[in-house]
């Protein structure tokens, strides 16, 4: 003990800055650890080592003083690194205050490029063919009426629409966070109940809202008009009548139909947030969860449009969906880009809305990290379950499409004009369509058109949106002001694009472009900036134990299968639309145009519509099912921008 002085200064240096080292790791979100300085906590620590921790005449500094009775784990409670899903980055306090400012001076100069793009597209090489003297963009070519007052009306009518299903999907995403919590509970008290409780409410929540809007829409309207006669077949009103109880009962359909989608993505978001453990002590987590559910929410504005244009179609709604694609094939290009332009600014309004609230979330959902149980054997079992049963999902189109390539050509396109809208028959196992052709035959070259689209589509979008993903998410989980105002410039061309519908930017470049070969291509070009942002979230939320793994193989496989998803639910519209495969060739979207003329007489026509819902409900399952081993569920927001 005498020579404890002399020996003083450099070990008592070593000790405190070990301690503050770890004291500072476990503040900073890093894994838990635990800091034992003696082979035995149970044991009385040497008197050396009580010196050291404690030197004669000095009392160590208030602020490095560490309490070691609270680190130890517990034996019989095995506890794992913590790894919540964060709230927001990892920036200072100066990142999280410019965070705001900044995304809203970025938005508002993506905004104008989208408005310089739409510029470049009224050049002459573009609209020379439809006219070489029309230069008066503020008055209809059609109607010879001002285009701000015909767009004034159909905006008026989707922001009715969309504003309800707003409403609805906020009370959807609200039970799904309850009934995701009470699961939660009940999964950590019985185990395999909990468990099986969680994945039949998955099946049953996706199945409803991850079908491609269109044949949502069509199947609603197939059995609550046709069948069963309960609801008005479409348009606003009943002519002759103005009560809001009339316009109440014709928006049923349509705003059920487009809640259903952000309602669960929304929902799935706040429910990964709010049952993951986290220190109560800071923070305010409920009120972080409701900005993040408002966020998540109104940042899907774009998806929302573009479901609209569809079900605008569908349920013949005097919206800015009918009035762009009738300008489309008008070709009154005035309201066209009108009707672009009027998309662009409301997706601004509501992005810069959904960004204030993702900023108040980083303000009061800072929680540090907490040690959380090891997950049981059987909730590992039943995570690897989930994905065995996602992948099985994925061979529902793969299925589809490869007994679509063995149907010949020729038995989609021959006709039996003596079996004209015929039931189910041994000879026509699904029926004939108007024309005497075979549904089932159809369908099937149908699906391998449509699903073989979508697949170039995804492989073409897959490598820049991979590469743009993993540069911006570094820079963006760098914690510092500069990489991430830098990640916000580099993703400035894809949030330009942003700004349209894929639908409606899909539709506008196939009616310009003509081809219908170049779809694929097209649908790529808006796909890739919604694939970029989906795998530029992944990197904020990737676990810490391999996280490189999940990033360079787990990341690019969620961003193939997200834009899956995204082609599955637009490319089918723009078929239907008339701008896809051309006839002969039979595709998705031109069978279910076919369905709006024998509906009432044929029901295997739905035999389309159970094959875009298998393969939708695939693609978002296998993407959900990757997605839950990363920290959080945010990207998966970016599906429907």
């Amino acid at each position: 003990m005498n020579d404890l002085p002399e020996e003083k200064e450099s070990p008592e240096r070593s000790s405190y800055e070990t301690i503050r080292l770890e004291r500072d790791e476990i503040e900073a979100h890093l894994p838990y650890k635990t800091v034992k300085l003696e082979p035995d906590a149970a044991e009385e620590p040497a008197p050396h080592k009580t010196a050291l921790l404690e030197p004669e005449g000095e009392e160590p500094p208030a602020e490095k003083t560490v309490k070691m009775d609270v680190l130890p784990a517990e034996p019989e409670a095995p506890e794992t690194p913590a790894s919540p899903p964060p709230a927001q980055k990892k920036g200072g306090r100066s990142a999280i205050w410019w965070q705001f400012p900044r995304r809203v001076v970025l938005l508002l100069a993506a905004f104008g490029l989208a408005l310089a793009f739409l510029a470049v597209m009224r050049l002459p090489v573009f609209t020379g063919a439809v006219s070489g003297t029309q230069t008066d963009w503020s008055t209809s070519w059609v109607y010879r009426e001002s285009v701000a007052d015909i767009v004034r009306e159909g905006r008026s009518n989707t922001l009715l629409l969309i504003g309800l299903a707003l409403v609805l999907a906020l009370l959807n995403a609200a039970f799904t966070v309850l009934v995701a919590a009470l699961v939660h509970a009940l999964e950590k008290r019985s185990g395999p109940l909990g468990s099986i409780a969680k994945g039949l409410g998955r099946l049953w929540a996706f199945g409803w809202a991850t079908g491609p809007v269109l044949s949502t829409a069509i199947l609603l309207f197939y059995v609550f008009v046709l069948q069963l006669d309960l609801l008005p077949p479409g348009g606003l009103r009943t002519p002759g009548s103005e009560g809001t109880g009339d316009l109440l009962l014709h928006l049923i359909l349509p705003v059920v139909t487009l809640a259903f989608l952000p309602g669960l993505i929304t929902g799935q978001v706040v429910a990964r947030y709010v049952t993951i453990a986290r220190a109560p002590e800071r923070g305010r987590p409920v009120l972080a969860a409701l900005f993040k559910g408002l966020g998540t929410l109104l940042g899907q504005m774009g998806g929302l449009l573009g479901a609209a244009l569809a079900v605008e179609i569908v349920f013949n709604l005097p919206g800015l969906g009918r009035l762009f694609i009738q300008s489309i094939f008008a070709r009154d290009l005035p309201v066209t880009f009108g009707v672009l332009r009027s998309y662009a600014v409301l997706i601004l309004i509501f992005r810069i809305a959904a960004e204030l609230f993702h900023w108040l979330e980083r303000f009061v959902g800072i929680a540090p990290a907490v040690p959380q149980p090891a997950p049981t054997r059987w909730r590992k079992f039943a995570r690897v379950a989930w994905v065995v049963l996602a992948v099985l999902c994925l061979v529902f189109p793969v299925v589809f499409a490869g007994a679509g390539l063995l149907t010949g050509a020729d038995a989609a396109v021959d006709a039996d004009l003596s079996a004209l809208n015929a039931p189910p028959s041994a000879e026509h196992l699904l029926g004939t369509d108007h024309l005497g052709r075979d549904v089932l035959a159809r369908t099937l070259r149908g699906a391998a058109t449509t699903l073989g689209v979508a697949a170039l589509a995804a492989l073409v979008a897959l490598i820049p949106a991979a590469l743009g993903g993993a540069l911006t998410g570094y820079l963006s989980t760098r914690g510092k002001l500069w990489a991430e105002s830098l990640a916000d410039v580099l993703l400035l061309p894809a949030d330009v694009l942003l700004f349209f519908p894929v639908a409606g930017g899909v539709a506008l470049l196939s009616a310009l472009a003509q081809p219908a070969n170049v779809l694929w291509l097209l649908a790529a070009v808006f796909i890739v900036p919604r694939a970029t942002r989906l795998y530029h979230a992944l990197w904020g939320v990737a676990p810490d134990r391999r996280k490189a793994l999940a990033l360079a193989l787990g990341g690019p496989t969620i961003v193939f299968l997200g834009a899956l998803f995204i082609a599955a639910w637009a490319i089918p519209t723009v078929e239907h639309l008339g701008l896809g495969a051309q006839p002969p060739a039979s595709s998705l979207g031109s069978v279910l145009q076919d369905i709006f003329r024998v509906f009432d007489v044929n029901p295997g026509i739905l035999a389309a519509i159970v094959v875009l819902w298998a393969s939708g409900l695939a693609f978002y399952v296998a993407t959900e099912a990757l997605v839950g081993f990363f920290n959080g569920k945010d990207a998966l927001a970016r599906l429907n921008m």
